[in-house]
């Protein structure tokens, strides 16, 4: 009777703590979106380093863009890393984007396959597509070592999430992506 009732109080707690962050978080897109960068950031740098993937993504976003913080694609792609890790399909792709355009890092086509296909599988709209590019650019030894680590690394990602229904604020240079459309 006794654990149940610490389990009760101990979900309780998470629970609040979920609810708190969520509104951190969006707390922390508003001030974004008035231009209060710093205080977004404030806001952010916490809930990023609790592994919150919508704050690191976040975070990579101002980088990405020179928003309150100085331009830095190397930062931008490590944040992307940090909450595509983290199974957020829209930071997997953007990830995959920079290794295949060598943004802020040198291009590497293996990387970006498997970047996209974590996206893909995750039910990003556009990932599916540009895999398929990725596909066609590789040499066939390029391609079974990316499709052997994607298969690796899909069974270690934790629970897909996405940006669909969530206050997420894109880098500048890509459009919102079309959930629910087919690309």
């Amino acid at each position: 009777m006794r654990s149940a009732r610490w389990m009760a109080a101990a979900l309780a707690l998470w629970i609040a703590a979920d609810a708190a962050d969520a509104g951190d978080f969006t707390r922390a897109t508003a001030l974004y979106r008035t231009r209060h960068y710093q205080e977004a950031l404030d806001l952010l740098h916490p809930l990023a380093a609790a592994g919150d993937p919508y704050a690191q993504y976040t975070i990579g976003v101002m980088y990405d863009d020179g928003r309150g913080v100085p331009k830095n694609l190397r930062l931008a792609h490590v944040w992307y890393l940090k909450a595509a890790r983290n199974g957020l399909a829209d930071a997997q792709y953007i990830a995959g984007m920079f290794y295949a355009a060598g943004r802020g890092r040198p291009q590497d086509l293996v990387k970006a396959y498997i970047w996209f296909d974590l996206a893909a599988a995750g039910g990003f709209p556009r990932a599916n597509r540009a895999r398929d590019q990725e596909m066609g650019e590789m040499t066939p030894a390029e391609l079974l070592k990316a499709q052997d680590m994607a298969v690796k690394m899909q069974r270690r990602q934790p629970p897909s999430r996405t940006c669909r229904g969530y206050p997420c604020i894109h880098p500048k240079w890509m459009d919102q992506p079309p959930y629910g459309l087919l690309d």
